[in-house]
């Protein structure tokens, strides 16, 4: 399974949906605070819940046990009584070239 496209919102700096997709060779360039590590953080969570089954990891595997401290600091809003975070990942499927989200 190759991951082709990944939706954040109220993720980190990205407050409103923001859609970027994925070839198998992506660059992330721009200047300061626009988010590139807000995306590699968001791959490193995803990783984390579907390894690990853990939603509210208090430091992240992927980026080398880097401490984020819990789910609520990831919020672009964490002050909210209702508090949502989407991740959505699209997916293709090497073999027959399906897609799944």
């Amino acid at each position: 399974m190759r991951l082709t496209r990944l939706a954040l919102t109220n993720f980190k700096s990205f407050q409103n949906k923001q859609v970027i997709d994925l070839a198998p060779v992506t660059l992330l360039f721009g200047p300061n605070s626009v988010g590139k590590s807000s995306v590699l953080m968001a791959l490193a969570y995803v990783q984390q819940i579907l390894t690990k089954g853990h939603c509210n990891p208090q430091k992240l595997d992927a980026l080398g046990d880097k401490a984020i401290g819990g789910f609520r600091s990831l919020l672009s809003f964490p002050r909210y009584t209702w508090e949502c975070l989407t991740l959505s990942l699209c997916s293709m499927d090497r073999k027959n070239g399906s897609k799944a989200t």
